[in-house]
């Protein structure tokens, strides 16, 4: 977990320990073990991330769902999908329309309204599908 403090805390599954590391001109270890080398900074976990922005993120989800769907864009074919969140890009994507789970411990008015906005503002359908809970 990197903290913005700088921070940087290390579990080990193996033996359920936790380790931190704390940075600060030079890398302080306050308790130490072998893997804590293996961290890096937050800074260069980042510069290796391709999704820059969260503009780059959405447009590379978009990108990858209209591949997908090229094969069946001239057929005649609805094409439709089911997500738990990402309803507005799945639309934009190509899909003709979208349904939102309803289950899993989310909040069912807030997930109808985050699917029939995204919908509706791009002039497509919208429905629901049931899922299970975490309790149930």
């Amino acid at each position: 977990m990197y903290y913005p403090d700088g921070k940087i805390t290390v579990w080990e599954s193996e033996r359920s320990v936790f380790y931190t590391v704390v940075k600060g001109n030079a890398r302080t270890v306050v308790n130490s073990s072998a893997r804590i080398a293996e961290v890096e900074p937050l800074n260069a976990v980042l510069d290796r991330n391709p999704f820059g922005t969260y503009d780059v993120a959405a447009q590379t989800f978009e990108t990858y769902i209209t591949t997908q769907l090229q094969p069946i864009e001239n057929q005649s074919v609805t094409s439709f999908t089911t997500d738990c969140a990402l309803f507005w890009w799945d639309l934009q994507g190509g899909y003709d329309f979208v349904l939102a789970e309803l289950g899993g411990n989310s909040n069912i008015a807030q997930e109808i309204g985050l699917v029939r906005g995204a919908a509706n503002l791009q002039g497509k359908s919208w429905g629901t599908t049931f899922t299970w809970k975490h309790t149930q």
